[in-house]
């Protein structure tokens, strides 16, 4: 007799509406057996895959809802057959976004059919985005009895497609390094590698000229990201095979404007013994965004007293710290061209235990005729924002990256609008200590409460400049704000507020 849950659950799948899932079917996958869990995958497998987009959602979904189930308990206690997975895999389709999260799982269980599963999929079928392959293959390099010889050299037949290469190469190159191989495994690739990089190394060179249109900017970015991340994996293989067939390749990496690549390619001809290799990968050091691996390329290599002690201080490291966090592809995606700190300070700092010495760093892009600058922060923490953070004191810059992610249940701050009326008693007696003190213009914007500390964030004017103005039982605060074309917001404001009420709790 068929399962009523798995009726429902078919039934909302092939008619999707607007609605989300009944609350009774996330109750019912939480308290399911496994039989049943068995039972509707297989029953997946037999209606229509998703096809539109609006459809893709709820099977997500429920392929979310079905492994988190099963990552109630251990992965190998799962017995359920590897072609539950295999086959659901294949039924979603290329574009989902849940296949990796079922080659996860296999990878992560790792029985003898799981992990000829994986090499299977990735080497026919793997997911058509490059980071969803490397989620779905981390499991691996974190299970210390690992029959690696289930993977490799099989999972090598996946290297030509762009969207693998990286992911295998690391993961063989991950296994020689820990000694889990007694070679690399695409020793015998040699010749094919060297045309890779070769091949690659002149696509970074199209692609640096190239004059994208807005349009397409994100499609050459997205190029150029996948190129590099295939370039570096590819320098670390043959540095680790070390054949000397490979320098002319590396040499021509070494050419290449990235910076990423041509440490990594001088990193790998120094381990080849070659004297151009280790002068660059010294020089490379002046580069805040390559420092800190060409540091550790150095220890490695028992060179680290070639370097420019000026260049690994702890300041220069905070500065190169700062440069990668700004290269991500979530913030500005390149580093700047200028990175000056302003200023060392070790204290007590939320969250440590121990005093942490911080760094504020002044940054600049130039950009044509324009430039962009501001300041962030390396040490206990590494941020940066796009508001402007000039204007403000050094203990104010401090205070504001210490309240940011001041986080807990009796930290919170409420629009105006949105206070109580005992909230609003406690407001407009903030409101009026604020008047009291001689401010004018004033504009209450929200209140805060900080433990037992409840203030009031308000735009105000100060003898004649514009700033905040922050007011409690217990001190005014007053944060100028000259004119800029990113001025911080009031609730920056508070988060200096926290900052500074934090910082000189912990530093009294």
């Amino acid at each position: 007799m068929p399962n009523p849950e798995i009726q429902a659950i078919l039934g909302f799948l092939t008619q999707p509406g607007s609605t989300p899932w009944p609350i009774a079917t996330e109750t019912w996958l939480t308290l399911c057996d496994e039989s049943e869990i068995e039972e509707l995958m297989d029953s997946l497998c037999a209606i229509s895959p998703p096809l539109a987009p609006e459809q893709h959602q709820y099977w997500d979904w429920l392929v979310d809802q079905i492994l988190t189930r099963l990552a109630a308990q251990p992965a190998w206690e799962c017995m359920f057959r590897t072609d539950l997975f295999t086959s659901l895999y294949a039924h979603l389709g290329a574009t989902s976004k849940s296949r990796n999260q079922l080659v996860q799982f296999l990878a992560k269980r790792a029985f003898q059919e799981d992990l000829q599963a994986v090499v299977e999929v990735i080497t026919t079928d793997p997911p058509i985005d490059e980071l969803h392959v490397g989620t779905a293959l981390a499991p691996l390099i974190q299970n210390s009895d690992l029959e690696w010889e289930l993977i490799f050299p099989a999972l090598l037949d996946g290297i030509s497609n762009p969207t693998t290469a990286a992911s295998i190469l690391d993961l063989a190159n991950f296994a020689t390094r820990k000694g889990h191989l007694p070679a690399h495994p695409a020793g015998d690739m040699v010749p094919h590698l060297n045309l890779m990089l070769s091949t690659i190394v002149k696509q970074l060179d199209v692609l640096s000229e190239t004059q994208a249109s807005p349009n397409d900017m994100h499609d050459v970015a997205q190029q150029v990201e996948q190129a590099v991340a295939l370039a570096v994996s590819l320098c670390d293989s043959l540095s680790l095979i070390s054949n000397e067939s490979s320098t002319p390749a590396l040499y021509q990496a070494m050419g290449l404007t990235h910076r990423r690549v041509q440490t990594e390619a001088a990193a790998a001809l120094a381990r080849l013994g070659e004297a151009d290799g280790e002068t660059h990968l010294i020089e490379m050091a002046s580069q805040p965004a390559s420092r800190l691996r060409v540091i550790q390329y150095a220890r490695e290599l028992g060179i680290e007293s070639k370097l420019d002690p000026s260049l690994v201080t702890e300041a220069a490291v905070a500065e190169s710290q700062l440069a990668l966090f700004l290269s991500e592809p979530t913030q500005l995606g390149f580093p700047p061209q200028v990175l000056e700190t302003i200023e060392s300070r070790t204290c007590f700092w939320p969250g440590y235990d121990d005093p942490v010495t911080n760094h504020l760093i002044r940054f600049r892009y130039e950009m044509g005729e324009m430039s962009y600058e501001n300041i962030g922060i390396a040490g206990a923490m590494t941020f940066a924002i796009s508001e402007d953070l000039g204007a403000l004191s050094h203990d104010e810059a401090y205070a504001y990256f210490a309240g940011i992610h001041a986080e807990h249940d009796d930290i919170y701050e409420l629009a105006i609008d949105q206070l109580t009326e005992p909230q609003r008693i406690d407001a407009d007696r903030c409101e009026r200590r604020i008047h009291d003190s001689g401010f004018e213009g004033v504009e209450p914007v929200l209140l805060g409460r900080l433990f037992e500390r409840t203030a009031l964030v308000a735009v105000a004017t100060k003898d004649g400049n514009s700033g905040f103005v922050i007011a409690s039982a217990e001190e005014i605060q007053w944060i100028n704000q000259p004119p800029s074309p990113r001025p911080i917001t009031a609730y920056q404001a508070y988060d200096i507020y926290k900052g500074t009420v934090l910082l000189n709790t912990f530093n009294p």
